[in-house]
Formats: C-alpha cells, structure tokens, sequence
C-alpha cells in the first residue's frame, strides 16, 4: 500500500470493507480470502489466483513447521 500512497483506512473505503478486515488481512492476522483477493484484483490488477496460490503456500509452511505434532497414521492399504 505504502507505493500506492494509501493507507489502510483510505483503501478499506475504496475496497468497500471495513477498516478492521483490511487491517487484519494486511498484518496477517487473517487469511487472504477468496472474496478480498478479487477486490485486491480490481484495485490493483493483481491475479487474485496468484493472491490466492501465495496464501496457499504460506497456510501450508505455517502448518509444516508443527507437522510433527499432527499425530496420524496411514490407512491400510485396501485389500
């Protein structure tokens, strides 16, 4: 936002969002969802696809650093 020259408040505005959403996407406190990627798309012409793929990998590194903790095991292979 900041090369844009806009802030969180003024971009929440022209993005139709409140504040607070904006605010918690922006500082990875919520996921990128489906819905602000395309307003992201409309606002800056950035894929939302590929908004979305960065979002993707980000979740699944964020998971894989505790994946050891995730306790599963493989299913027996069907007879």
């Amino acid at each position: 936002m900041a090369p844009q020259g806009i802030n969180v408040k003024a971009l929440a505005e022209h993005l139709h969002v409140s504040r607070q959403n904006l605010s918690n996407v922006v500082n990875g406190h919520t996921a990128l969802l489906v819905e602000m990627a395309i307003r992201f798309e409309k606002a800056f012409g950035l894929q939302a696809a590929t908004l979305l793929r960065m979002q993707g990998a980000y979740d699944l590194a964020q998971v894989r650093a505790h994946e050891r903790d995730i306790k599963v095991a493989p299913l027996p292979a069907a007879a």
